[in-house]
């Protein structure tokens, strides 16, 4: 009975032990997904940014390419756009501009704030990516991760700087369904077809439903 009642306290420090190496692995491989959702959702950002910058500059050619031809109609009333032998005197300074843009000005500074931009503010409204949202993880992570939040926002709070936002979510917002209408239209055309074999029963359900 003595010998019962001395294991006991080893019994209960083993399974604490073995729970607080299960909460450690868990919140280690927590804060590697939360790592690599950070390097994902700046990579992504960056060629939204650098997309971006290459539309405004092919407006700006275009405008003036635009500009120029209502010029020539207007002062010399010639209706034709501009000749295509001066297309490479009109392109070659932009083309070149746009280098220098980078190498000597502000073009960095640009996409950097462009990519804060998005990262920060683009994931509500006319404008949402998908890779703003919380990622969808396995229930079975959520208590983990709620206490690893909490701890994190308390020491954000002390230092006076503003709680963390999600970064996980545990259930996902969308349906099959919903997926499949915002898919693109030939998806829904290829998979909606009859004759669709390598469809499986269960996207069939969805497709037809």
């Amino acid at each position: 009975e003595k010998g019962l009642g001395m294991g006991n306290p080893f019994s209960a420090a083993k399974k604490e032990l073995k729970g607080d190496v299960s909460s450690a692995i868990i919140r280690s491989k927590l804060a590697d997904l939360k790592q690599k959702k950070r390097e994902r959702d700046l990579m992504i950002a960056s060629r939204i940014a650098t997309t971006r910058d290459r539309v405004n500059w092919l407006f700006a050619f275009y405008l003036t390419l635009t500009s120029v031809t209502f010029f020539r109609r207007w002062k010399w009333g010639i209706p034709a756009p501009l000749p295509l032998a001066w297309l490479p005197y009109v392109a070659t300074p932009y083309a070149y501009f746009y280098q220098v843009d980078f190498a000597y000005g502000w073009k960095a500074e640009r996409i950097n704030n462009e990519v804060k931009q998005i990262l920060r503010n683009e994931d509500s409204g006319p404008i949402n990516h998908w890779f703003n949202h919380p990622l969808v993880l396995p229930a079975y992570l959520e208590q983990e991760y709620r206490a690893m939040q909490e701890a994190n926002n308390a020491r954000l709070k002390e230092l006076g700087q503003p709680p963390e936002r999600d970064w996980a979510t545990f259930s996902d917002t969308m349906t099959d369904k919903e997926i499949f209408d915002h898919t693109f239209p030939l998806t829904r055309l290829l998979y909606s077809a009859p004759g669709s074999g390598t469809v499986s029963a269960e996207l069939k359900e969805v497709v037809h439903a």
